[in-house]
């Protein structure tokens, strides 16, 4: 996977990749999912939970909304609208939560014992208007944007 740059209409965009698979939860649009992986594959997704933040884990964000066990589109990288916690400033790195499934937060400063290795996968474009608004953000999930420690 690679972020790849388009020319928008004021500025750089990033075009988006998506998939389609099934949704073993029930997802709106802006939803954070975690892939399943299973006999070798990724077909399957469900709710990201709070726990949901090492680097080995492959994040999307729903791009529509699905019925639990639908088929639905996955978006895994490029600008999109993602769910996000009310602290989102604009150019904050996200993960996601620690608080609230389904969502990217602020990546924690990391404290003095800070021992967590998360996955940060977004780059927020403006700040979030309230708890689990859709905000704009430049996304990749499979990659991520960096990994870092985390003081959560």
């Amino acid at each position: 996977m690679k972020l790849e740059m388009t020319t928008g209409v004021e500025g750089v965009e990033f075009a988006q990749q998506s998939v389609q698979m099934t949704c073993t939860d029930a997802v709106t649009v802006g939803d954070v999912v975690e892939l399943t992986l299973a006999s070798g594959k990724y077909e399957a997704c469900s709710k990201a939970e709070t726990s949901d933040i090492t680097p080995e884990i492959i994040i999307g964000v729903a791009a529509e909304d699905t019925a639990a066990g639908a088929k639905g589109m996955i978006i895994l990288s490029g600008t999109c609208k993602v769910k996000c916690d009310s602290e989102v400033t604009a150019g904050a790195v996200l993960r996601v939560s620690g608080d609230h499934a389904a969502q990217l937060d602020l990546l924690a400063v990391p404290g003095a014992n800070a021992d967590s290795f998360v996955k940060c996968v977004a780059i927020s474009l403006e700040a979030a208007p309230a708890q689990g608004a859709l905000t704009s953000v430049i996304f990749d999930g499979v990659q991520g944007i960096c990994c870092a420690t985390d003081a959560s």
